[in-house]
């Protein structure tokens, strides 16, 4: 779930957004972004890390700062979106503060406001600020280098953090801190992102931190920071007994959390064996699905190949049948081929008694002719002839009229 809200500035107005919700004992973990009408990011914030003491800051709160350019100005959107904590406990109070003129006001911090003092180029011009202290600065142009001087009574660790980029600043910010003979204690270019940001454990006396931008080629308006100068509660060494209370006090928090650690590895030791067992009754449910697929899919194949021997012995059994009616009608066929040859074989041989018979004629026909010739060669047996000739030729045209 995100919630949207818009609102309009002017060009060099300073927009600051603070969340107030686990400071409000909220479950929510918010995240701030600032956009233009045209949906454009300016800035974006997870949680505040300026915040030096628990017990005026909730650590997981967003914050962030934005100057409108010169050349800007109109309508701005804010999301604001949970990492952790959404729910009816999710609740959180926005505060919008727009103040005219680039002043970068710091609204919600316990901490202490000063604004940088120029001229600060050189040590000697150095601002003397406090410890526990937010600065609010401006590289004015390229080569400009901004100087404070801290000045530290007992034994600390001195966290510094500059927030400029994350809150829609042209800075590339580079901090470096020195001590009163100019020797560097601690420098930074980058931390999480583009600012800088670093921790030094100090002995007592003078400190200067100087901020300038990474290149020496940006500077303006635009180039503007805060720097957060914090002393976290209960890391100045004091004197003989509250020192060992607060040790004391320090190693019950570490002894308590260790044992709520201990608990919380039983139990995680606890959920890993539950879930190595649920992982492999996973396994094995997955194993008897795979073998059940495959004996379903086996089964399926001889059901499939039972269909397809079914389907072929069908197919042979309507063959079969056709051919059996093939088969009667070519014995009907064979039947009647028969009688038809039988009375073609008697046919012949009729017309071969009756060829026979005409042969006979024929020849006897023939022997008449050759007989008629002979007469009439000698002249002698005329008539005879004439009537051997006369009743072959009678006989033969009998015997073709009987065929």
């Amino acid at each position: 779930d995100v919630d949207y809200y818009t609102f309009s500035a002017s060009a060099g107005d300073t927009i600051v957004l603070n969340i107030d919700a686990q400071a409000n004992e909220s479950s929510l973990d918010t995240t701030l972004t600032l956009t233009d009408a045209s949906g454009n990011q300016l800035a974006f914030s997870d949680d505040d890390l300026d915040m030096q003491d628990e017990s005026n800051f909730a650590l997981l709160d967003s914050l962030l700062s934005y100057q409108v350019p010169e050349d800007g100005g109109g309508d701005f959107l804010v999301a604001v979106g949970a990492l952790s904590g959404a729910g009816p406990e999710g609740f959180y109070d926005l505060t919008l503060t727009i103040t005219s003129g680039g002043e970068m006001p710091s609204p919600g911090v316990e901490l202490p406001t000063e604004e940088e003092t120029e001229p600060n180029d050189t040590p000697d011009q150095a601002n003397v600020v406090p410890l526990n202290t937010v600065v609010l600065g401006t590289i004015g142009g390229p080569g400009d280098v901004d100087y404070f001087l801290v000045t530290v009574s007992e034994p600390a660790s001195l966290p510094l953090e500059v927030f400029a980029s994350r809150e829609g600043s042209a800075l590339d910010s580079l901090l470096t801190l020195t001590d009163s003979a100019g020797n560097t204690v601690g420098i930074s270019d980058d931390a999480a992102d583009l600012d800088s940001a670093l921790t030094a454990d100090l002995a007592p006396g003078d400190f200067l931190i100087r901020i300038e931008e990474l290149s020496g080629a940006i500077g303006g308006e635009d180039s503007f920071y805060r720097l957060v100068i914090g002393t976290p509660a209960g890391m100045i060494a004091g004197d003989g007994g509250e020192l060992a209370e607060q040790l004391e006090m320090a190693l019950a928090d570490l002894a308590a959390a260790q044992a709520e650690a201990d608990a919380l590895a039983i139990q995680l030791d606890a959920a890993l064996a539950d879930s190595q067992a649920l992982t492999e009754q996973l396994f094995a449910a997955v194993q008897e699905a795979e073998t059940a697929q495959a004996a379903e899919a086996e089964l399926q194949a001889l059901v499939d190949d039972l269909e397809a021997q079914l389907a072929s012995a069908v197919t042979a059994a309507q063959n079969a049948d056709s051919l059996a009616a093939d088969l009667q009608a070519a014995q009907a066929d064979n039947a009647a081929l028969t009688e038809t040859i039988a009375q073609l074989r008697n046919e012949l041989d009729r017309l071969q008694a009756e060829n026979i018979v005409l042969q006979n004629q024929i020849s006897e026909l023939q022997a008449a002719l050759d007989a008629a010739r002979m007469a009439a060669s000698t002249g002698t047996d005329l008539d005879q002839a004439a009537a051997r000739l006369h009743q072959a030729q009678q006989a033969l045209l009998a015997a073709l009229r009987g065929s």
